[in-house]
């Protein structure tokens, strides 16, 4: 998938939200606030698992000519916060099973760690788990538990277009509420943030 259609995503992801606008961003500033750089993780999520989320979220949204997941700084904190606070046991389960599959199955393809795969690598088999995910939940039954990576891929998008950085340098934002007007759209135009 190509930084065009994750883009796209963004609406879906957010429109399958449950949460309301102000409870969004109360925790999304929580997870800045809370974070401490030596302390041992958030939530569920170790340090060093929150890294893994950073980089795997580097590779769903690269620094291009706008910035990326990187450049927001939060994006793994935000996932770590998210899950163990807002996702019911089976996808925090999901979630942490999920990192130990991400692991095992780079080392089976490149005979080391996602963190130690090279760049190309990490893009390579971000392509095929995705195309794994898709075929998965499209021939997925109602009651059967999201893919591990497809749970990944929204919340890198979601911590990403939440984060100053996605809303504001890369989605047109605009204050919230502001007075209703109709904005002209040209093809190829970005989406509005806020």
């Amino acid at each position: 998938m190509d930084r065009r259609e994750a883009i796209s995503r963004i609406a879906m992801v957010m429109g399958g939200t449950l949460l309301s606008t102000d409870s969004l961003f109360a925790t999304a500033s929580r997870v800045v606030e809370d974070y401490d750089g030596d302390a041992p993780g958030i939530g569920l999520f170790t340090k060093k698992q929150i890294k893994i989320m950073d980089e795997m979220a580097d590779v769903i949204l690269p620094r291009t000519a706008t910035p990326g997941a990187k450049d927001a700084k939060t994006v793994g904190q935000f996932m770590a916060r998210f899950i163990s606070d807002c996702h019911e046991e089976r996808e925090q389960k999901i979630a942490l099973n999920g990192l130990v599959k991400l692991d095992d199955e780079c080392k089976k393809r490149y005979g080391k760690t996602f963190m130690k795969a090279s760049r190309q690598q990490r893009h390579d088999f971000f392509a095929e788990l995705d195309a794994e995910q898709r075929a998965y939940t499209k021939n997925k039954k109602a009651d059967e538990p999201v893919h591990w990576f497809r749970l990944f891929w929204e919340l890198s998008l979601f911590g990403f277009f939440t984060s100053e950085v996605g809303s504001t340098q890369v989605l047109r934002w605009t204050m919230v509420p502001g007075r209703y007007e109709t904005i002209p759209y040209k093809k190829g135009d970005r989406a509005w943030g806020g």
